[in-house]
């Protein structure tokens, strides 16, 4: 996907032109224990509550490509046969309405996790009537294409230490107790992509919030396939091999070179 396509998406999650119809999850703990699950019916939520969930889903869609935001790719074979394929498809075409196929997706991404914080896994499907525009960008009509994806976001779920606050009304001081607050996610994805402004069942669009940590576990079990390096990880990773091949005495031409390689990669970086 490029930033003009998710910038698409992202305009959805709104109360005006979202289509979800619920959100469901469940409440985890740090020892990786369901306390609780939830299925909402979004119509029924408070105003306020529903808009702030939907920007915790809009989160999973931020960040920068490459870094934050990574494409993954399934192979044919995945597409054809691969259980966690066949999985997030189900879960697209019932508008994730099957309780057990929640559940199996549930389980995949807390057998991956490792985290000192209780947390919160976030599931919601949308469908979205693909507008047609001119070259100019004037809309001109709806399609009949409908991008019908799935969103979800695994949200860490801290205490908020004990205030006071200030009542005018009594004009007295009142403790308030520890709260749980739900903070944006660390990670997630969108599935299938919204490539070409079509839809793409060959790919995923994953996020993380921290591009130092690479999540393989959670890649490896939702998914069964790997992404690409992080940003922070192949940068580290550029600079220990630059240490270790070139010498503190290296002459100029030697730092040339390299100069030279790198500016080739970004060239060819940006043309693809």
């Amino acid at each position: 996907m490029i930033e003009k396509e998710i910038a698409e998406i992202k305009r959805r999650f709104t109360m005006e032109k979202t289509n979800i119809s619920c959100i469901r999850g469940c409440y985890v703990s740090s020892k990786n224990e369901i306390l609780s699950e939830f299925n909402q019916n979004f119509s029924t939520m408070e105003k306020e509550e529903a808009e702030k969930l939907l920007m915790i889903l809009k989160k999973t869609l931020s960040g920068a490509l490459n870094k934050n935001l990574i494409d993954i790719a399934f192979s044919n074979e995945q597409v054809m046969n691969g259980e966690e394929h066949k999985l997030l498809m189900n879960l697209k075409d019932n508008d994730i309405k099957d309780d057990e196929q929640a559940m199996e997706l549930y389980k995949k991404i807390i057998d991956s996790m490792n985290s000192d914080n209780s947390y919160l896994i976030l599931l919601a499907a949308d469908k979205y009537d693909i507008p047609v525009y001119s070259k100019d960008d004037i809309k001109l009509d709806d399609s009949s294409d409908v991008f019908s994806y799935i969103i979800c976001c695994v949200c860490p779920v801290k205490p908020r230490k004990s205030a006071l606050r200030y009542s005018a009304g009594d004009s007295a001081f009142h403790n308030i107790a520890t709260q749980l607050v739900i903070d944006n996610p660390g990670f997630g994805f969108m599935f299938p992509s919204f490539d070409y402004r079509q839809t793409n069942i060959y790919n995923a669009l994953y996020y993380t919030k921290n591009t130092a940590e690479s999540n393989e576990a959670f890649i490896s079990n939702v998914f069964n396939t790997e992404a690409d390096v992080p940003a922070d990880i192949q940068k580290d990773t550029f600079n220990m091999l630059i240490e270790e091949t070139i010498s503190e005495k290296c002459d100029m031409e030697v730092m040339q070179s390299v100069h030279n390689k790198l500016s080739e990669m970004i060239a060819e970086h940006k043309a693809s």
